[in-house]
């Protein structure tokens, strides 16, 4: 049979030894560590979550607090005699409460990131009237 010489069997191990390494750098691996943490859902309420009325001639503004834990949503009527509704349901009708003087609701994401709320209560709809 065919016998392999000394430095061809050596240049073959030494290349073989490469392919295996590299072909390890592209196998997935868990690392020991957490690794970068997930990011917290609770920082990713949509706007979309909320129906957004106007009553005048006034108009809205968003903006967000994301320093905490959560984000918080604030949302701001700007126009003469401005004032917010809010409301539990989309369709306007059930109110909650509302903010004038100035006009800023605060509303804060919940912990799976699928609602706005206010003091734990759900928000769905909101109306800016303004003159």
């Amino acid at each position: 049979g065919a016998r392999l010489s000394l430095p061809l069997l050596t240049t073959t191990l030494i290349i073989l030894s490469f392919l295996v390494a590299n072909v390890q750098a592209c196998i997935p691996m868990t690392p020991n560590s957490p690794g970068i943490p997930a990011e917290v859902a609770c920082t990713k309420c949509s706007d979309t979550l909320l129906t957004f009325g106007m009553v005048g001639n006034g108009r809205w503004d968003k903006s967000e607090d994301s320093n905490g834990a959560c984000a918080v949503g604030i949302f701001t009527c700007n126009g003469n005699t401005a004032e917010i509704h809010y409301f539990a349901n989309a369709d306007f009708t059930q109110m909650l409460g509302f903010a004038n003087n100035p006009a800023v609701l605060k509303l804060d994401c919940n912990g799976a990131g699928t609602q706005w709320q206010k003091a734990g209560t759900t928000v769905k709809s909101a109306r800016c009237m303004a003159t």
